[in-house]
């Protein structure tokens, strides 16, 4: 990924914590950041995690799912109810791809996350992305699988669409293929947006048989949003 002179300069204020009880791990991630001009401090667990956040007050962490004796969850959840860490971003590092890992990761405070083994343009980007770096044009290709759009689609867009498919009234099947394309110009994601406006269109024009295709293909459009 190409970083601007504008981007590098804010980059050399900004420290990250990345956690993980992995040594390698913390190498490999570490050495990735430190050579694109961020600071970086390390914990190998939860307790001393919390203890490097409220000390230095990190302006993002990178916080691993699956730890033993405190969690990245619990983590999260005491970083969110310090006043003085609530506001600091937190990312999730993890190898679980289920929309209840997301959603748990969601509820314990967490801002998105990052499927290992990860992409390294990927992962700057969504760190730019949090840190509010992202004015060159970042903010246009933000991450899919943010943390919030996966909890909507797996959530309470699922329930929507569960309800749609048992009955398929066509007000129902409008109402949520608008409520898709809120959610697509939300998150600025083209393929939920193109999905939900041709959803609308087959609806608004009763092409039952195409309409119905679409419905269908809602949970493969979840599937695939997941993996981008």
């Amino acid at each position: 990924m190409d970083i601007s002179e504008a981007q590098l300069s804010q980059i050399k204020r900004k420290k990250i914590l990345i956690v993980d009880d992995l040594p390698q791990n913390l190498q490999v991630l570490g050495n990735t950041l430190r050579n694109c001009g961020f600071q970086i401090a390390f914990a190998t667990s939860g307790k001393q995690a919390l203890s490097i956040a409220a000390l230095k007050m990190p302006n993002l962490i990178l916080l691993d799912m699956s730890m033993p004796e405190m969690d990245g969850l619990a983590v999260c959840k005491k970083l969110k109810e310090d006043i003085k860490t609530k506001n600091i971003p937190v990312v999730f590092l993890t190898a679980k791809t289920e929309s209840e890992s997301i959603m748990k990761a969601m509820k314990a405070g967490g801002n998105d996350y990052v499927v290992k083994p990860f992409n390294t343009d990927d992962l700057l980007g969504r760190i730019l992305f949090h840190l509010g770096l992202d004015k060159t044009g970042l903010a246009e290709s933000s991450p899919n699988n943010s943390i919030a759009l996966m909890a909507a689609l797996t959530g309470e867009y699922l329930e929507k669409w569960k309800n749609v498919k048992a009955g398929l009234f066509i007000n129902d099947v409008i109402d949520f293929a608008k409520g898709v394309q809120d959610l697509a110009k939300g998150h600025n994601v083209k393929a939920l947006l193109d999905y939900g406006e041709e959803l609308f269109e087959n609806a608004d024009q009763l092409n039952i048989a195409k309409m119905t295709e679409l419905i269908d293909q809602y949970p493969v459009l979840v599937k695939k949003l997941y993996k981008q």
